[in-house]
């Protein structure tokens, strides 16, 4: 799998350069997009690869889940901390019932705004949250949350803990 993703971290390719990266490294079956505009860089992907590769996929907290199903995107790669939601959303989409997992989705969004306004530093507060062991301490320099964040993780929380299969 390959990793598209945008600077700090990564160096992103345009599409017409990451295809010519799938076609010298035939073990490359999947691709996580990260690059700006996500969901249409997922679609020129999956449009220029077609059979080529058995995924593509979003990331971002899958914040664009919905446009980039639209487009062929194969899923989503959330970090952790509401992996079983989006299990959850994916599956009620697999059954058909785009309605109820736009609901569940509605719950999770703002969830999702607050992670790419804190990375880590959200990430750690939520697997807290919900029981996992750890400290909130980050390897990159990150806001920490404040009283008023914490506020607002409360009120996010209260809507989004119904959809919770895993801890609480």
């Amino acid at each position: 799998m390959v990793q598209n993703a945008p600077e700090p971290i990564g160096a992103p390719l345009a599409t017409p350069d990451l295809m010519a990266l799938i076609e010298a490294v035939p073990s490359i079956r999947a691709v996580k997009e990260e690059t700006a505009p996500n969901p249409q860089r997922v679609g020129a992907l999956v449009q220029a690869a077609g059979p080529r590769l058995q995924g593509v996929i979003g990331g971002l907290g899958g914040i664009y889940l919905f446009n980039e199903l639209a487009r062929g995107a194969t899923g989503t790669m959330p970090a952790c901390q509401f992996a079983d939601v989006m299990v959850r959303i994916l599956a009620l989409v697999d059954a058909g019932d785009d309605a109820a997992a736009r609901e569940v989705f509605r719950a999770l969004q703002p969830a999702l705004v607050l992670e790419r306004l804190y990375g880590m530093t959200f990430m750690k507060a939520c697997l807290q949250r919900r029981g996992v062991p750890m400290g909130r301490v980050t390897r990159m320099i990150e806001p920490p949350l404040d009283a008023f964040d914490e506020a607002e993780l409360d009120a996010v929380w209260a809507d989004l803990a119904p959809h919770f299969t895993v801890g609480a």
